[in-house]
């Protein structure tokens, strides 16, 4: 049978959960905590109230990234766009695949060899 939370013991477990937080646990210390607190009061220590309230989130965008858009960078270049894409960070437009592609092109534009086209008439 699970306790139901009363709204001390979610005070208590609030408490709890910011003293966790403040140590360096390994994973296996984790499930361990977790497997006692779902077991007496029917959540995760990392699941309580708190947790489900999303404060901030961050969206990671890398080297492989700019690479699947513009293969022939090197990885020293597609840090460069990286580079280019956060100090120029527009929150309105966000990044996206069309806006690596352009930033790239615009610090590596690519190059096509004219002297080698051949027109046919």
């Amino acid at each position: 049978m699970k306790l139901f939370l009363t709204t001390d013991i979610r005070k208590y477990l609030a408490e709890l959960e910011e003293f966790f937080y403040t140590l360096t646990l390994e994973d296996s210390d984790w499930n361990a905590i977790d497997a006692i607190t779902d077991k007496y009061f029917g959540t995760d220590i990392r699941e309580t109230e708190k947790d489900k309230i999303t404060e901030e989130i961050a969206i990671i965008w890398g080297i492989e990234d700019v690479q699947s858009v513009r293969p022939n960078l090197s990885d020293e270049q597609a840090s460069q766009v990286l580079q280019r894409l956060k100090k120029n960070h527009d929150a309105n437009l966000g990044i996206n695949w069309e806006v690596i592609e352009i930033v790239a092109d615009i610090l590596f534009p690519e190059i096509t060899d004219s002297t080698t086209q051949e027109v046919t008439v």
